[in-house]
């Protein structure tokens, strides 16, 4: 079982670099472009911009858009500030890197920085999984957040209060699980689900997926 997720942990990995390296390609390209002066000046005052401007702004939102969307699926993670930061960081890159090209010292080191917190993020994960002891969680309750977070039209946030009984022997306790699932598919007290536990640190666990 290791060897084989050593070899999908692997292959994700690679196919990963190459995701975050385009992303990172398409985010500062159209700025870096604009701010060369390969479509003439830019202002901010209401003076005219060419139209192969705004096309290529489009066209890098949507390139990164749908990388960033691909990034997601390899990661198997819902972070709320990734998707924001990927939403804001190409307009702020689009809108000022024309204007003046030394923004580029300020948006590109944090460009790579956010890939670099993506697979740092992301091999932590999977080093979690591989070391992570099996484990079942009966809900005792379910809270509701004073706000209803709904991400993709999909998922929800909920705190969930569990019974931890893992695998390994060791005696039941309690933990708490913030979580999202999806919209109708609220766990109930006297669910079980199953999880992952980090035998370093019990508090440390999450749902169980396939």
């Amino acid at each position: 079982m290791s060897l084989a997720f050593d070899k999908r942990t692997t292959a994700t990995s690679s196919v990963l670099y190459i995701a975050l390296a385009l992303w990172c390609c398409f985010v500062a390209a159209p700025g870096i472009i604009a701010g060369s002066g390969a479509f003439g000046p830019f202002q901010l005052n209401g003076g005219p911009i060419s139209g192969w401007f705004f096309a290529l702004w489009f066209l890098g939102y949507l390139a990164q858009f749908g990388v960033f969307m691909w990034i997601m699926a390899l990661v198997r993670q819902q972070n709320i500030i990734w998707w924001l930061v990927a939403s804001l960081l190409p307009w702020a890159i689009d809108w000022t890197m024309p204007v003046n090209p030394l923004f580029a010292a300020v948006w590109i080191p944090l460009t790579l920085a956010f890939a670099a917190w993506i697979l740092m993020a992301t091999r932590g994960e999977e080093s979690f999984k591989e070391h992570a002891v099996h484990a079942v969680g009966v809900v005792l309750s379910v809270d509701q957040p004073y706000m209803n977070v709904v991400i993709n039209n999909v998922y929800i946030k909920r705190k969930v209060r569990l019974r931890i009984e893992r695998s390994d022997g060791t005696p039941p306790y309690e933990g708490v699980l913030n979580g999202l699932f999806m919209i109708g598919d609220i766990p109930s007290p006297g669910d079980r689900l199953p999880l992952l536990v980090d035998p370093a640190n019990p508090q440390r666990f999450q749902g169980e997926t396939a």
